[in-house]
């Protein structure tokens, strides 16, 4: 499968050849340190990834270094993050709003870096079209305090504006699907922290659900796969969203203390899953050995004894066959439960492994993957899996906004 049918298979809630993987965003210093390039481009295509995350692209009128005007009329600053911080909102009261003039959804310029996407993609990766729902262009329109406020003090100017943000979204989804096919979008608004929504949940049911319903079944109406992702805790919406036809629900966020295995018992039947990776701890500031088993779902594999610690007195064949899960020559991908005995050569292998799968070894939850050098025997005890020893430290996952 190439990266393109292995998304659409999994938003589909078909079964790939391996288990896909792509980021948000990866921020331009950490692109710069793994492969050379700040170019996200580059990074993917070097990566290997299967998928790209591209935005519409709006001019910018720079103010410094660091902070620039854009066509909304919001003023954003580089802050040391990936995502630049909105530091000035255009609407100071909603009830005003009708005077607010949108950036033009057809302008030339709008999916510059779109069309660039799908010229190197091809149908090699698939291309999501990152959008809105409705919460973050309010959020930015009007500011965090403004747009919480709002929702309490004019929930019908809210509601207005609102509804003007999801119609000049479902305008940007409709002309870039007739003019260049983009069959994927992904709507990355954040309504929850870790410990639920950022406002009562009848309020967002009074308010945000109607035009969330809207955009959702638009996207659809149009032939999108549509993925939802947002941060925190969100057991009080996440019915509802599947329920309005999402494809499938992004991240699983393990610190709103949601694990893969509970997320698929109670919505895998449903829903695609993606994520659950904790992107704020051991990825930032773990050691490498956490950030390793962090990316590889090592809580996951630990609970369900997968894994297996080298014990003394083991030697290294007792270790991988106590571990055979990890290794492509005594099986397959383990994330996919795909097993195959020692030289085969199925379609099924991770294309990393085919051809030669006794010369490769799946990575250890603590471990990127390599491949061997002839005759040599790699991944034997998680200590040896380190950079020094030649295997890749792990890919950054980026949150959404």
């Amino acid at each position: 499968m190439t990266g393109k049918e292995r998304i659409l298979c999994a938003l589909r809630r078909g079964v790939p050849d391996q288990v896909p993987t792509f980021e948000w965003f990866i921020d331009a210093v950490v692109g710069q340190a793994l492969v050379g390039s700040a170019d996200p481009l580059d990074i993917v295509e070097r990566l290997d990834l299967d998928a790209i995350n591209v935005r519409p692209d709006y001019q910018k009128q720079q103010l410094d270094a660091q902070t620039w005007v854009d066509e909304w009329q919001i003023t954003r600053r580089l802050t040391g993050d990936v995502l630049p911080a909105v530091v000035a909102s255009p609407i100071q009261d909603v009830v005003h709003h009708a005077r607010y003039r949108f950036p033009d959804p057809t302008a030339p310029h709008r999916f510059v870096t779109l069309q660039k996407a799908l010229a190197r993609c091809g149908d090699t990766r698939a291309v999501v079209l990152n959008l809105r729902d409705g919460f973050s262009d309010m959020r930015d329109l009007l500011g965090y305090e403004g747009a919480l406020m709002a929702m309490l003090l004019e929930p019908q100017a809210f509601s207005e504006l609102l509804g003007r943000v999801v119609e000049y979204n479902l305008q940007l989804a409709d002309w870039a699907r007739r003019c260049f096919g983009v069959q994927i979008v992904a709507t990355t608004d954040d309504v929850a922290n870790a410990t639920g929504l950022l406002m009562r949940p009848a309020t967002y049911f009074d308010l945000i659900a109607p035009r969330f319903e809207q955009v959702i079944r638009c996207y659809k109406e149009l032939g999108y796969l549509v993925i939802k992702h947002c941060d925190g805790k969100i057991d009080a919406v996440a019915d509802f969203w599947i329920g309005c036809g999402v494809d499938c629900l992004d991240p699983l966020d393990p610190g709103a203390g949601y694990t893969m295995a509970q997320m698929k018992e109670k919505y895998g039947g449903r829903v695609c899953l993606k994520g659950n990776i904790d992107c704020t701890g051991a990825l930032c500031h773990g050691t490498p050995d956490q950030a390793g088993e962090a990316y590889w779902n090592g809580p996951c594999v630990r609970t369900y004894g997968f894994y297996h610690e080298r014990q003394p007195g083991w030697s290294d064949m007792e270790y991988m066959m106590r571990n055979w899960y990890f290794y492509c020559w005594l099986s397959g991908d383990h994330i996919v439960e795909q097993h195959h005995p020692p030289g085969s050569e199925s379609r099924e292998l991770p294309r990393h492994a085919r051809g030669r799968p006794a010369l490769w070894a799946l990575p250890q939850p603590r471990c990127g993957l390599r491949r061997a050098k002839p005759g040599e025997l790699i991944h034997r005890t998680p200590a040896e899996c380190t950079p020094k020893n030649g295997c890749p430290p792990p890919r950054i996952h980026g949150g959404g906004q």
